[in-house]
């Protein structure tokens, strides 16, 4: 299964001198020993990636290894127009500015989000963002969710996960 991971919560999972690292440490584990794989793309995402400069060396590190996705930024970035044009007409003021997540997950298919920014929760699980039909979006939100990762909580692989079988 993959994992959409917001940036704001990177440093939480891989630095563990970050104060909030053990509420995100069962993630890192589930990527580590488990079936997790991160995706990722988009030029958003990849500008914000650029100044992470050592979150970005262990995403390349775990692409050597197999456990991530790295999606087609064009796809991601047409997909992200899409997504600002539908929350303009839903809520013009909002100042959601994570379009690129939900970005990433139509592209992808992916449908867990790992992210601390609570705020963005009402947008990222808003099912007017997405195509009709698109299943529930679930966040994984910190040590109260760890058992997200049970294979029977698992409901199914996320799109380029199923392709790549």
């Amino acid at each position: 299964m993959c994992v959409i991971i917001d940036m704001n919560t990177l440093p939480c999972i891989f630095n563990p001198e970050n104060k909030d690292h053990n509420e995100f440490k069962s993630m890192l584990d589930w990527i580590d020993k488990g079936k997790g794989r991160i995706v990722y793309g988009g030029s958003d995402y990849l500008s914000e990636l650029e100044k992470m400069t050592r979150c970005r060396r262990i995403l390349n590190d775990y692409g050597r290894k197999r456990k991530t996705i790295k999606l087609d930024n064009d796809k991601v970035d047409q997909e992200q127009q899409k997504v600002k044009k539908k929350l303009e007409k839903i809520d013009p003021i909002s100042d959601f500015n994570d379009t690129h997540i939900v970005a990433i997950t139509i592209v992808s298919g992916c449908r867990l989000v790992c992210s601390k920014n609570s705020e963005h929760y009402p947008f990222i699980k808003d099912k007017r963002l997405y195509p009709s039909r698109f299943r529930e979006i679930s966040i994984y939100r910190g040590y109260a969710d760890k058992n997200m990762f049970l294979s029977r909580s698992v409901k199914r692989l996320c799109k380029r996960c199923r392709e790549e079988k």
